[in-house]
């Protein structure tokens, strides 16, 4: 089965702008959502550090946990929030869209 993956860059909001007061670990649970307020349930895996604290930027690959959104909605330079439940922790934009093979099946 083929899953569609996403390169995105990350940046997370400070503390004093609602951001996380913990770091974010890769294999973090968490939620995308487009301009038009379609969410969807992701995980996200560093390539570039070990976890990232508030106020910081990284590089990330996303999987979707469930239903995955078309691939035409996930183009190169669209932008995004990142949220942890209802709360925003950050905005990214995308750098790449493809199909893997999903090593589960």
């Amino acid at each position: 089965m083929t899953v569609l993956e996403l390169q995105v860059n990350i940046s997370l909001l400070d503390e004093k702008n609602g951001g996380k007061y913990t770091p974010v670990f890769p294999g973090t649970g968490c939620s995308m959502q487009f301009e038009d307020g379609n969410t969807w349930h992701c995980l996200q895996e560093f390539t570039d550090r070990e976890f990232a604290y508030s106020g910081e930027t990284y590089k990330a690959h996303i999987t979707f946990l469930e239903d995955e959104p078309a691939l035409e909605l996930c183009y190169k330079g669209r932008d995004f929030k990142l949220l942890e439940g209802q709360t925003e922790i950050g905005s990214g934009i995308i750098l790449a869209a493809h199909f893997k093979e999903n090593d589960l099946d």
